[in-house]
């Protein structure tokens, strides 16, 4: 399957997102700020990077930001169904990430979620 980088300062967030996605037949990787999530992400490489807009340290759009020109599909989470938060959603889609999550979500949206991110990136593979 991928390996997944997650990213969220509450740790019951970061449980469930993994959690799911292991059961789902991921190799998944925290963090719990953007700081640490950037130097995690050069080290590990991963295919897909879910992060939370809102954190300590370094935001999720500075993650995005960060992140944007190498070869990973990023989606972006935010709690709850507010204006604010819908508006910094469409603000890391527009930075570059290719999905968006708004909290509560299911494990079955999670999931889904990463597999289109999956289907489009290996449509986008040249074939010999």
């Amino acid at each position: 399957m991928a390996r997944i980088l997650v990213v969220d300062d509450h740790a019951s967030i970061r449980a469930f997102l993994r959690d799911a996605l292991t059961a789902a037949g991921h190799d998944v990787f925290v963090a719990d700020d953007g700081r640490a999530a950037v130097s995690l992400y050069r080290e590990l490489q991963p295919d897909i990077v879910i992060t939370d807009i809102f954190m300590p340290e370094q935001d999720g759009l500075g993650v995005i930001l960060a992140l944007v020109s190498d070869d990973v599909k990023i989606v972006a989470m935010s709690g709850g169904g507010d204006v604010w938060d819908q508006c910094h959603l469409k603000d890391a889609v527009a930075f570059g990430a290719q999905a968006m999550l708004r909290k509560p979500f299911t494990a079955s949206t999670l999931c889904n979620t990463v597999n289109d991110l999956l289907v489009a990136r290996s449509q986008a593979i040249p074939r010999p």
